[in-house]
């Protein structure tokens, strides 16, 4: 499920506590793994706790597939809310949708870029994809071309360094 967060501890899943002002909505157990719907405040989190003794700190599993973002999202969420109560939540660092939309639609640019695709390419084809392509004296004094331009200077600020910004920014 999407939307579920995997943590693995190193104790008996049973014997996990709860902070303050954490309340158990639901609770299920399997061999092994002890299934939380857990109300914090305005939030809602599921969380699968599972007993791992190999580990010395509690770890999140995250699955790499078209969920990621999502359980990473709700991962951050949970560790401010089990090991953080007090401090601000993960909100500032996390990206709006469209944030989130713009960082993906650059990794597509730098993607296309590395493919050799031209800037004309890239603007119709990944930025705006729903609009007819411009020609000649159209395109090279168009907003659309500006934009692109634009969009590919900021993607390559960010892979020489403006990502670890990103990342610290939380």
């Amino acid at each position: 499920m999407p939307g579920v967060v995997v943590l693995e501890i190193p104790v008996d899943a049973l014997k996990f506590a709860l902070p303050a002002g954490v309340e158990i909505a639901a609770e299920r157990m399997t061999s092994g793994e002890r299934h939380l719907v857990l109300n914090a405040g305005l939030r809602r989190l599921r969380i699968c706790i599972r007993h791992a003794p190999a580990r010395s700190v509690p770890a999140f599993v995250v699955a790499v597939d078209d969920h990621s973002a999502r359980r990473l999202a709700a991962a951050a969420i949970a560790e401010h809310v089990l090991w953080r109560p007090g401090a601000s939540g993960p909100t500032a660092s996390t990206p709006t949708p469209y944030q989130r939309q713009r960082l993906v639609r650059m990794l597509a640019v730098h993607d296309a870029l590395r493919d050799g695709a031209s800037m004309h390419d890239i603007a119709f084809g990944l930025i705006f994809p729903r609009d007819p392509p411009l020609g000649g004296a159209v395109w090279k004094g168009s907003g659309e071309r500006r934009h692109a331009h634009r969009l590919v200077a900021e993607l390559r600020q960010m892979i020489d360094g403006g990502y670890r910004k990103l990342l610290l920014s939380g």
